[in-house]
């Protein structure tokens, strides 16, 4: 029987015993090689912004989303696993943990985990219109013929009024096309988790062939039932809608990631996501939409925004305390915040100094002595 507990799992040698013993017995060439091939793996690692320090500073769901949100299709093992923080790993490692924050922001296709549709930023029609082309890559283990593909393509855009342009868009989100033509998954079906977790994935089978897929039809029926009727503006207009929401959708994954490397202004966080966006222009009123919901849970303090969470209850005590504190102060000391938490809370802080000083920085700079002014009152007006 397979032990969930993460700190009981079977230790991590990355393949390689004999160098690992090696180097604990003081053999240098060893542990050179060692250190060798971890500095290769790293600069092969994804240059994507979601390093493990980012990662470790958001909450544990929040990190499994963000991994999501930048794979669209994820390998368990290949992707999740391999980048979420040792810490997090060590915490809720467990499979069955980790697979009940996936369900959250993913559905299981073909062995992987495909970020859900209304995730993707996709409403309505084309909401609909991607699940229908998920639930046939979970029927075809992830791989479509060109005739399969060219029938159900005709279908829907017949159906819906949606463009040869949306249809894409839908499709290479999630697929690509091999040189015989057939439409893939971006990840191979994935034999290995289907082999160590049968069970969930009978459960997701059973899931698309007797509740969602029936579903998905009958709400796309529904709200393509006389489609001419409604005019080429109405379907313009949906159209629009939804490129609007992805967008949204887009944007909120990266201030989320902009955010969890500390506090930003609102011009310093349009700056820092403009930069991954060379081709689009991202406007104040965009950003506002996104930190104003409460789902993504932005806190602001006075001129600046951060995290309002980090899942760890020590933590969010401590930061709680400095957001009640920077929002009437410009200034405090390392005692005022810690005689707050005190009258806050009704004991000490246990956290570690190390830690505390993080968290402050997070949202203030360090000046003379023990003093923290919140980030951007000593720059305000300059040019």
């Amino acid at each position: 029987m397979r032990c969930e507990h993460p700190k009981l799992q079977p230790l991590n040698l990355l393949n390689d015993a004999e160098a690992f013993l090696a180097a604990t017995c003081g053999q240098a060439d060893a542990a050179a090689t060692r250190r060798r091939l971890a500095q290769e793996a790293e600069k092969a690692a994804p240059q994507d912004g979601l390093t493990v320090y980012v990662l470790s500073r958001m909450p544990v769901e929040r990190q499994v989303e963000a991994l999501a949100r930048r794979y669209v299709v994820m390998s368990y093992t290949r992707h999740l696993r391999k980048r979420l923080p040792p810490a997090t790993l060590r915490t809720h490692g467990s499979d069955s943990k980790l697979q009940g924050f996936l369900r959250q922001c993913a559905v299981l296709v073909a062995g992987n985990w495909v970020l859900r549709s209304s995730f993707a930023g996709f409403e309505g029609v084309e909401e609909c219109i991607r699940e229908i082309l998920l639930s046939l890559f979970a029927q075809k283990r992830g791989v479509l013929t060109q005739q399969d593909f060219t029938k159900w393509q005709g279908v829907m855009r017949k159906a819906s009024g949606c463009s040869a342009q949306v249809i894409q868009e839908i499709v290479r989100g999630v697929a690509e096309v091999d040189q015989s033509g057939a439409v893939r998954l971006k990840e191979k079906e994935d034999a290995d988790f289907m082999r160590r977790f049968p069970k969930v994935v009978d459960e997701f089978k059973e899931w698309w062939d007797k509740t969602h897929r029936p579903q998905i039809m009958a709400r796309f029926q529904q709200l393509t039932a006389g489609g001419k009727g409604a005019g080429k503006q109405q379907t313009q207009q949906q159209q629009q809608a939804g490129v609007e929401a992805r967008k949204r959708s887009r944007l909120a994954g990266e201030v989320k990631e902009e955010l969890a490397k500390g506090a930003m202004s609102l011009p310093e966080l349009r700056r820092a996501i403009q930069k991954r966006n060379t081709s689009t222009v991202i406007r104040d009123e965009e950003l506002n939409v996104v930190l104003q919901n409460p789902s993504n849970d932005v806190v602001k303090v006075r001129d600046v925004y951060c995290f309002g969470r980090t899942g760890n209850e020590a933590n969010d005590k401590f930061r709680t305390v400095l957001h009640v504190l920077f929002r009437t102060k410009d200034s405090v000391t390392g005692r005022e915040i810690a005689d707050e938490y005190v009258r806050t809370h009704g004991e000490p802080c246990k956290l570690s100094s190390y830690v505390t000083r993080n968290f402050i920085r997070e949202l203030a700079e360090k000046m003379d002595g023990d003093t923290w002014v919140l980030k951007g009152l000593m720059t305000r007006g300059a040019a």
